[in-house]
């Protein structure tokens, strides 16, 4: 579903805690009003004190780098692996964060318990493997992963996006 353009209007300024709603509008329409990819692009400013052009421009940049002779992102595939190939530039220093996104991406998406990291971690990759044993480490992956909206927390659950892990995939 897409949202009605004034309301990724207002999502991207609100996120952005910005006032150029030309510019607003312009990166709206060029996610395709898709809910996902509005709110990667607003998380991933709030986060990264990007500003909206900064971002409309990086968003062009890393989708003709992605599509290479492509016109664009038109899809919704194509346009929520752009910002999140652009959020994952921003986490890759979080090795732990990565490792639990890539893990995401095989499990069911809703409410995936935390307790399975712990049980498990003999399975996990080494970095994740640490994280697990660690609160505070696996605390500071699911934040690091939060803050660009890639994935949620519920108490001790995380849910994952659909389309997030088929481009993970």
């Amino acid at each position: 579903d897409m949202m009605k353009p004034e309301e990724a209007v207002k999502l991207l300024l609100t996120r952005s805690g910005q006032e150029d709603s030309t510019t607003a509008a312009e990166l709206a329409k060029a996610l395709g009003y898709f809910p996902l990819a509005l709110e990667q692009a607003g998380a991933y400013m709030d986060a990264s004190g990007q500003t909206l052009e900064g971002y409309l421009a990086l968003f062009h940049e890393t989708c003709k780098k992605m599509l290479e002779d492509s016109q664009g992102c038109e899809d919704s595939h194509e346009t929520v692996a752009t910002t999140w190939d652009i959020s994952f530039e921003k986490i890759k220093e979080c090795a732990p964060a990565v490792e639990l996104l890539n893990l995401t991406a095989f499990l069911d998406p809703d409410r995936i318990p935390l307790e399975i990291l712990a049980e498990g971690a003999k399975h996990l990759p080494k970095v994740l493997k640490q994280a697990a044993k660690d609160g505070k480490k696996l605390d500071n992956a699911v934040t690091e992963l939060r803050h660009y909206s890639l994935l949620e927390r519920e108490k001790n659950y995380l849910n994952v996006h659909r389309l997030v892990q088929e481009v993970l995939r």
